[in-house]
């Protein structure tokens, strides 16, 4: 049996949804447009937006725009944790 083209560009975008993942580049172009790391994810999102072209707003590419959503608020809480440590290490830190 073979597969047809249309088949196989539908398991193609199947696995494109899943495997939907933000480089570090994007992070920090969208972060940067967002006002840093103290940025809330709402300003995340908002900043993510405004890179998106119109075909990635659109419907057809909802469940995978949210899985690159999630990555950049993934990358986002990481950089916030380490931000904050480093904050609170130096606050600690003073007198030496």
């Amino acid at each position: 049996m073979k597969i047809t083209k249309r088949e196989k560009k539908a398991v193609d975008q199947a696995v494109n949804a899943i495997t939907m993942d933000c480089s570090y580049s994007q992070y920090l172009r969208i972060e940067k447009r967002a006002g840093g790391v103290a940025a809330s994810q709402k300003e995340i999102i908002r900043a993510s937006r405004a890179l998106m072209s119109k075909k990635g707003k659109s419907r057809k590419h909802r469940l995978t725009r949210h899985e690159w959503v999630r990555s950049i608020i993934k990358q986002h809480n990481q950089a916030k944790k380490v931000y904050m440590d480093i904050y609170y290490f130096k606050k600690q830190n003073r007198g030496i």
